[in-house]
């Protein structure tokens, strides 16, 4: 409990962290002086969302943060202007890649779920910075 309070006070923060670390990770090729032990996943490999399929682990993580950040600038009512600018920092790193934007546009509506959270954003938004990165 005592960390409780900590932790929602820097959850912005590990979002942008998290957000950049997944960025850096895409691009990050496996050395070849080094093998990857195969492991065996008894998992299927198809795993269902309502609108669309994702078929790799990568699929599921882009989603699981631009989630994250979809909830956070629906409830901005709940956070503060300075974790609203971490949470569109986050938002803008992810999407930063052209491979996240790909999967972002796997799903329509998603993208348009996006384009509406991020008018009403820029709509209610006094901080210059938050605009900015909303625009």
């Amino acid at each position: 409990d005592a960390s409780r309070a900590h932790y929602a006070e820097a959850w912005p923060s590990l979002l942008y962290a998290a957000c950049l670390r997944f960025n850096a990770n895409i691009h990050a090729e496996p050395s070849d002086n080094t093998e990857a032990p195969e492991v065996v996943d008894n998992r299927t490999t198809k795993m269902e969302n309502g609108n669309c399929e994702f078929f790799e682990p990568v699929d599921e993580r882009f989603h699981l943060l631009f989630g994250i950040c979809m909830e956070a600038l629906c409830a901005q009512r709940d956070i503060s202007v300075e974790n609203t600018v971490f949470v569109l920092l986050s938002l803008v790193t992810l999407l930063d890649s052209t491979e996240n934007r790909a999967r972002l546009l796997k799903d329509r509506t998603l993208a348009i779920e996006l384009c509406q959270i991020m008018h009403r954003t820029g709509l209610t938004q006094e901080s210059i910075e938050a605009l900015l990165l909303a625009a």
